[in-house]
């Protein structure tokens, strides 16, 4: 997978749609690694971030995905336990490799939620969860040279919109024109 930021589209896993859903013995790698990939999921709302309609960024039950940062992944907020736990990763299978998993959310294990899975090199920070713990792990979970960290997700001070209602996402190089929003004279 080349260098950007994956932040379209999904398919169902879990109870939930998920960016990128991994269910067969194939490999996913990225082309130059975490820093230069990112799976985006989404929140449900702005104002409700967990919900039916949030995306997760991983749904797997076999394969290997190697090289991604994983963030703004949601879950729901009720339901399921499977669509309400892993909001950056939920993974009954497979294996998770140099991989950094942030700023996720969840109504448990808002980072992930492992289960007979292996994880090595992979960094779980900045995570949150409403109940439980951020990263939950469930029969037989290998994980070599992880990091869970306990900082929490923090809570922005600021929200910037442009004059058509987007987003404007801090450090996007690659956010779509027309937001309503001029950088230095050059209109977005």
């Amino acid at each position: 997978v080349s260098n950007g930021i994956y932040r379209t589209g999904a398919a169902s896993g879990g109870g939930l749609p998920a960016r990128v859903r991994l269910t067969r013995s194939v490999a996913l790698r990225s082309l130059n690694g975490a820093r230069q990939t990112v799976i985006e999921g989404a929140s449900n709302s702005d104002e409700t971030p967990l919900g039916s309609l949030a995306v997760r960024g991983v749904y797997m039950t076999n394969g290997l995905i190697d090289g991604f940062t994983i963030r703004r992944g949601h879950t729901a907020a009720t339901g399921e336990v499977a669509a309400t736990v892993g909001g950056g990763i939920y993974a009954t299978g497979g294996t998770q490799l140099n991989m950094r998993v942030a700023g996720n959310r969840g109504q448990s294990a808002g980072g992930a939620w492992l289960g007979r899975c292996r994880a090595s090199n992979v960094s779980f920070d900045v995570n949150y969860s409403e109940a439980g713990a951020r990263v939950r792990t469930d029969r037989r979970v290998r994980m070599t040279g992880c990091r869970v960290g306990t900082r929490s997700l923090p809570v922005p001070d600021l929200k910037i919109l442009g004059t058509n209602g987007e987003v404007v996402v801090n450090g996007d190089a690659g956010m779509a024109g027309g937001t309503g929003v001029s950088y230095a004279g050059v209109p977005r």
